[in-house]
């Protein structure tokens, strides 16, 4: 496991609520955060929020970084072959300018990966 723990939350737009986890994941040695895969068998259209989870003993010395990062996942029907296929944009809330990663002041950026 990873130093830092990570979760995905379904999330809306419109009022800012969060609503279930459907994920958690620790970072990998490289930095990156893989969610497991969340199955679909329709097309569909989601908004996830994914956040660094602050433990409950921080180290003293580590600033968590507070930022939540946006998934907008689109599923929709590839016209060539007739397969679901996935598309993501990340972006971080309320700084759509900003690098979509999370960054400790003691660690390595990690960036999120839904696959």
């Amino acid at each position: 496991t990873g130093a830092f723990q990570y979760k995905l939350a379904e999330f809306n737009e419109e009022d800012g609520t969060i609503g279930k986890v459907v994920a958690e994941a620790d970072n990998s040695i490289d930095g990156l955060v893989r969610f497991d895969s969340i199955q679909f068998d329709e097309p569909t259209e989601r908004t996830y929020i994914a956040w660094q989870v602050e433990p409950e003993e921080p180290i003293s010395h580590m600033t968590y970084d507070t930022k939540q990062i946006i998934v907008h996942l689109l599923v929709e029907v590839d016209e060539e072959n007739g397969q679901l296929t996935a598309t993501t944009e990340y972006f971080v809330k309320d700084d759509e300018s900003a690098e979509p990663s999370f960054f400790n002041i003691s660690g390595s950026p990690c960036r999120v990966l839904l696959e």
